[in-house]
């Protein structure tokens, strides 16, 4: 994602949850590999509930996430991350925070 303004957001700039069972037991064979996922020159005005939400799992861990010139305002909670290779930022700001 690369070059947007967002006024509001509700839940999460960033949301990647590998845990599907919102609803009843939605857990299947397979699970997730998520990786190289790039935020840059992103600026956000209301952050909603997260800035960043990661929930990746111990045998999958989330990987390669990157922000770039990203700034985010309003966010309730700036960061909620879970099994996660440690995020790259760069002249990132969460709630006037640099990250």
């Amino acid at each position: 994602m690369k070059n947007i303004q967002v006024g509001q957001v509700k839940e999460a700039v960033l949301k990647i949850n590998t845990y599907y069972a919102i609803y009843a037991n939605q857990e299947g064979n397979f699970i997730p590999t998520i990786k190289n996922i790039h935020l840059e020159d992103v600026e956000v005005e209301n952050g909603g509930e997260y800035g960043i939400l990661i929930k990746g799992r111990a045998e999958s861990p989330v990987e390669n996430v990157s922000f770039t010139n990203v700034h985010i305002k309003g966010a309730k909670t700036p960061l909620s991350v879970e099994n996660s290779q440690p995020l790259i930022f760069k002249n990132t700001t969460i709630n006037g925070l640099e990250y």
